[in-house]
């Protein structure tokens, strides 16, 4: 899998610009606390410069928390967990959930927000990644009340360093219940 990222063909002209790339697309995949290239100091007999590359793993699943205040939006809970490399292939799944209108003034009933989003790299090609992901929702304010399931389906690529596409399908049904009116 790893090879598949290099950026460079065996026999192409050494560049620190290849190496570089080399560098940014293994630390671009989320995996790796470190990664580390070392050039040889000399050549080989057919003339080639052998190129070691060593990397560290990132601990693959991370769990956090949180909690916040608003005046009007009351206490939320939040909590996600990540698995990076679920597959072997640097597959990331996050998974989040929140709940929500803990004691709002503007708020009726509790709420909730839960996700999930599933990401693949090199996805039919080198560089280009699909990200599924679903979404619940459900909030209770005394302007609207909002039940919601969205999902989403998109491939990503760059098109530089600095600039990338996506191209994708999203969907959301909901019930949004305004002033009587649904």
């Amino acid at each position: 899998y790893l090879q598949r990222r290099v950026p460079y063909e065996e026999g192409d002209p050494y560049t620190p610009a290849k190496v570089n790339a080399l560098r940014d697309r293994l630390t671009a995949l989320g995996v790796f606390n470190s990664v580390r290239i070392k050039p040889a100091t000399a050549l080989t007999d057919q003339g080639e410069l052998p190129i070691d590359v060593e990397v560290t793993d990132r601990v693959p699943r991370t769990i956090g928390f949180g909690l916040s205040y608003e005046t009007i939006l009351g206490f939320a809970v939040n909590g996600f967990w990540t698995h990076r490399n679920l597959f072997g292939d640097a597959e990331r799944l996050e998974l989040s959930g929140a709940a929500t209108g803990l004691g709002g003034t503007a708020t009726n009933a509790l709420g909730y927000d839960f996700s999930a989003r599933l990401t693949k790299p090199d996805f039919l090609q080198r560089n280009q990644s699909l990200q599924t992901s679903a979404q619940a929702l459900q909030q209770d304010l005394d302007a609207y009340s909002q039940r919601a399931f969205a999902t989403g389906l998109s491939v990503r690529r760059p098109l530089s360093d600095q600039w990338s596409a996506s191209l994708g399908l999203s969907g959301i049904q909901e019930r949004v219940r305004q002033e009587g009116v649904t």
